[in-house]
């Protein structure tokens, strides 16, 4: 049986604001398309007004600092500097359209094929390895170096690799250089997670463009995560002495010409790159950890985009001269319960009685400034397997006069004490909690906020004695995107909620290690459906990413879900 796309909605649109809370809203939202045209705007009016009055307040404001001489550019210029600054790296790329500079918040410190546990480790090391295949902007399956995986069975599967893919130093890609990369891949501590039901010993190359892939067992995710997989071969590999750390040797579209360790680094396209030459020849990406640096530099021109910009930053910017996209996640933001003996949340009356009372669009609105996707199911929106879950007909819209009726039939007393964790100095997911804290007050629940630190937080939630009812968190899965995943990881899985029920674990189990399509669906339908019901954990709203940038840029295509890649850039 050979594999065919599944089409699915966009992770991704161009901003003009769309904002979805009521679950009425989301679903009008699924039939609309997610990339807006420009100069559309449909951000709630409050929020443009605010926008375009302190868009004008600057303006005027750096018009009274310039009068009676020239503009000495040391004093600052607010939002009208900002925009003449933009209008001159335009302008500017009118002679310069080949060329790209890209803020990002994180230093890869290695260009190791080898997976690192660096923040955005994956995202650098993509501008100069390709992986099997990739996902589009739409979130569908997209063939790269593996043009087509045909299934033998549960766990044989041959992969058809295209044959005009090369290396940056003219090395023909080969199936025995994905069966080297795997196998290294899997040896590796860091990078096993991708490939660990891979039977390294048997999985082999059949002849130069097909590799038999052998799996120990079936696994529901063990192709899906072989994404993240940077292929490279093993002469250049063993003959670097670093494992290729500084001069990394891959098939994408671009070779790392120079990089200073926490401060930036330049590709330069590849005229021979299999999928094209880049439009971007000269592809440079500047480290800048603060993201209210990274919006002064896109303001100043010195950057022509800025990823992962603040919230309170995205509006102001795209009421000046800059474009924007919001690309939606699988990740989510969430309530997460802990559902032992030692806390009332224990019952899952009270649990629902909890969703009931938090104002989802409400948090999602005030915490994250409007951004992401208010959960509809127990999952992100934007998962890949959708047409699996279970969508409830109303996912505890607010409901305070039903959340009080929950905690009496539970036989909960008014003025009863809960304690929400909450990491610190996590701005955002604080801002929740004391959102939730007024809303559960206001149902007869006395909350408090404890603040943990965020480096044992983790470790806080797996003592179930240590006083947490609930906290706030994100969750998210190891790659695959799956709902069965997260459901599996969470409730299964990890112990931090101690949810117990034997026979959703057992159903899970059976999903999780199986490729029989029809049995992973029936059985995440149910999953998603008990979750739903149970709550061990309530889902707010999928996480977003917000990218702002130059608007000379055309749209920037999108790669294995947020990734923006130096050939996604390119100048009108």
């Amino acid at each position: 049986m050979r594999t065919k796309p599944v089409k699915r909605r966009s992770n991704w649109k161009k901003s003009g604001r769309t904002i979805m809370c009521h679950a009425a809203d989301i679903g009008k939202s699924r039939n609309e398309a997610d990339v807006t045209a420009k100069g559309e705007n449909s951000m709630k009016k409050g929020r443009k007004l605010a926008a375009l009055l302190l868009t004008l307040t600057m303006a005027v404001s750096a018009s009274a600092c310039s009068s009676g001489g020239a503009k000495d550019p040391s004093q600052g210029g607010g939002q009208a500097s900002a925009q003449q600054g933009a209008e001159a790296k335009s302008e500017g790329s009118k002679q310069t359209k080949d060329s790209v500079v890209f803020a990002y918040p994180n230093d890869p410190e290695t260009f190791c094929p080898l997976k690192s546990p660096k923040t955005g480790y994956g995202d650098i090391s993509y501008q100069v390895y390709d992986a099997l295949f990739d996902y589009d902007i739409e979130g569908n399956f997209k063939p790269g170096v593996c043009k087509e995986i045909e299934k033998v069975d549960g766990t044989h599967y041959k992969l058809h690799l295209r044959d005009d893919v090369t290396f940056s130093d003219g090395h023909k890609l080969t199936a025995e250089d994905v069966v080297y990369s795997l196998a290294t891949a899997y040896d590796d501590t860091s990078s096993r997670t991708w490939v660990k039901y891979i039977d390294t010993e048997n999985s082999k190359a059949l002849d130069e463009t097909t590799v038999e892939l052998v799996l120990q067992q079936e696994y529901a995710f063990a192709i899906v995560t072989l994404k993240n997989v940077n292929l490279f071969y093993q002469e250049a590999f063993e003959a670097s002495p670093d494992q290729m750390a500084t001069q990394p040797i891959g098939s994408g579209p671009y070779v790392l010409k120079e990089y200073v360790k926490g401060a930036y680094a330049v590709f330069e396209g590849r005229d021979d790159y299999w999928g094209g030459a880049p439009a971007i020849k000269n592809f440079k990406i500047v480290f800048i950890k603060e993201a209210s640096q990274r919006t002064t530099s896109l303001q100043t021109g010195e950057v022509d985009c800025a990823y992962n910009v603040l919230t309170s930053d995205y509006d102001s910017l795209l009421a000046g001269n800059f474009a924007g996209m919001e690309i939606f996640t699988d990740k989510i933001n969430a309530v997460q319960f802990n559902c032992s003996e030692y806390s009332i949340c224990n019952d899952a009356r009270v649990r629902q009685a909890i969703a009931y009372a938090a104002d989802a669009p409400g948090i999602t609105a005030a915490a994250y400034g409007g951004f992401g996707e208010v959960c509809t199911t127990c999952c992100s929106l934007k998962s890949g397997n959708m047409a699996d879950n279970y969508m409830p007909e109303d996912y505890y819209s607010y409901d305070p006069d039903k959340a009080k009726a929950l905690l009496q039939e539970a036989g909960i007393a008014q003025g009863t004490t809960v304690t929400i964790n909450v990491k610190s100095g996590d701005a955002a997911q604080t801002t929740a909690a004391e959102i939730l804290q007024q809303s559960l007050q206001d149902i007869g629940l006395n909350a408090s906020l404890k603040q943990v630190e965020a480096a044992v937080f983790d470790d806080t939630l797996k003592d179930h004695q240590s006083g947490w009812d609930m906290c706030m968190n994100t969750m998210n899965t190891a790659g695959s995107r799956s709902s069965l995943d997260l459901i599996n990881l969470y409730c299964f899985t990890i112990p931090n909620l101690a949810y117990v029920h034997e026979e959703g674990a057992a159903k899970s189990a059976q999903a999780v290690n199986s490729t029989d399509e029809n049995l992973i669906h029936d059985n995440t339908m149910y999953l998603t459906e008990l979750i739903c019901q149970d709550v061990p954990y309530y889902a707010l709203s999928s996480t977003c990413v917000l990218v702002a940038y130059n608007s000379g840029l055309n749209d920037i295509q999108i790669s294995k879900s947020s990734t923006i890649r130096g050939d996604a850039f390119s100048w009108k």
